[in-house]
């Protein structure tokens, strides 16, 4: 509430106050009822951590933070803010401890794709794509499959027609997942991640609706310029209608089941 205050005041924050902040993050519990700190924990981390002097302090604490999540003490989708201001001020930081595969991806990469308040806001869209790209391109084996885990890979597409009705609202790529797979030396490998994706797990009405929406994906890269993308694009469009099917099967079953209940 200090640093609170004082940025409130447009008052430059001293030199003691900024080192209280690094000690408070460096003792913090991850507890799950700390969670309800989550935004002011992202102002102290903006406040104190805020050089590149503190980046072993910002991979400590990282650290820390993902021991939380793994034991299940810490829950993503309620520390966006905390999240975004690690990923705002160290990027590398935060994808070497929580993105990279040998650390964190393997075994939160759902939790990191969750959404937060209603809305997915995933750890990636506050790191610049160049970033993320420089990063994967050091271990590309492996890093690039780490980045279809958890990155943002399709948005719908914003015109004043489809704004009008969002069920009829064009899903299209993100840049970033553009560029993940044809940079990736694997790219059908990263493909199989993104397409595994496609399912959502977190949706308000039909799943089988979203999905459908998103069969456009798999047609455009049936024209893809690599012929390994193309090839994949066209071996699994059929395959993703028939999990289409499937679904929509199951979410009529369940309808009829309690339409039945309720008779």
């Amino acid at each position: 509430m200090r640093i609170y205050g004082l940025q409130s005041d447009k008052r430059v924050l001293s030199a003691t106050i900024k080192a209280a902040g690094r000690d408070f993050l460096a003792q913090i519990k991850f507890e799950r009822e700390e969670s309800r700190l989550d935004h002011h924990v992202g102002n102290i981390i903006r406040a104190s951590l805020d050089g590149p002097a503190h980046e072993g302090a910002a991979r400590a604490f990282c650290a820390r933070l993902l021991e939380g999540i793994k034991s299940y003490r810490v829950y993503v989708w309620k520390i966006g803010d905390t999240l975004k201001a690690l990923a705002e001020r160290f990027p590398v930081a935060v994808l070497d401890v929580l993105v990279e595969p040998e650390n964190g991806v393997s075994g939160i990469e759902r939790e990191l794709t969750r959404q937060i308040d209603g809305k997915e806001v995933l750890l990636l869209d506050h790191i610049p794509a160049d970033v993320c790209m420089s990063w994967a391109a050091l271990r590309p084996e492996s890093r690039y499959l780490a980045l279809a885990q958890v990155m943002s890979f399709c948005s719908e597409k914003s015109d004043e027609e489809n704004d009008k009705n969002r069920d009829k609202k064009s899903v299209v790529w993100t840049a970033l997942a553009k560029t993940v797979v044809d940079a990736a030396p694997e790219p059908a490998k990263v493909l199989d991640v993104l397409l595994s994706r496609l399912t959502p797990t977190s949706y308000d009405g039909s799943a089988a609706d979203i999905m459908e929406r998103r069969v456009p994906l798999i047609q455009e890269l049936e024209s893809h310029a690599k012929p390994e993308i193309a090839a994949w694009a066209k071996e699994n469009v059929s395959a993703f209608r028939t999990m289409i099917e499937t679904e929509r099967r199951r979410e009529t079953e369940h309808d009829r089941q309690r339409d039945e209940r309720f008779e």
